[in-house]
């Protein structure tokens, strides 16, 4: 028991902590100047914290803990598909914490309009799977240009 505590104590047990997170954009994906999309993918065993921000003209802007960042820009396809993707996810409607099943899996995070969304692996809704997916395949450098 004393072990326990002083593990604790130092901070040995549980999960590592990501650091501060972005804020994802205040108002609709229409404002001027705002994020179409904001997407976070934090934990697995490697303790990934990715981030991408995707703005309405298609431009996005990836980070990284493990990897350089990037920029880059969506084809006008990708964009097209993306947009298809958020508007039938009925994103708003998604219920905003899922928590997590699998102890090493991936937190998404993901904010579009005025809603954020947070699901882990094993969590996701059904509706908000092409999301994630559509999302990943960009950080994945599957969904650029």
């Amino acid at each position: 028991m004393v072990l326990l505590t002083g593990l604790v104590a130092a901070g040995c047990v549980g999960s590592p902590d990501p650091g501060p997170r972005a804020t994802p954009p205040p108002s609709g994906p229409t404002s001027p100047g705002q994020p179409l999309i904001w997407y976070e993918r934090t934990g697995g065993i490697a303790g990934f914290k990715d981030q991408l921000v995707v703005q309405a003209d298609g431009s996005y802007t990836i980070t990284s803990r493990h990897s350089p960042g990037r920029t880059g820009t969506l084809s006008p396809a990708k964009l097209t598909e993306l947009r298809r993707v958020l508007d039938g996810a009925g994103f708003a409607t998604i219920p905003a914490t899922n928590p997590p099943t699998y102890p090493d899996g991936f937190e998404h995070h993901i904010g579009y309009g005025n809603h954020e969304v947070r699901a882990g692996d094993g969590a996701i809704p059904p509706a908000l799977e092409p999301v994630v997916a559509a999302l990943a395949a960009v950080l994945n450098d599957r969904g650029g240009s």
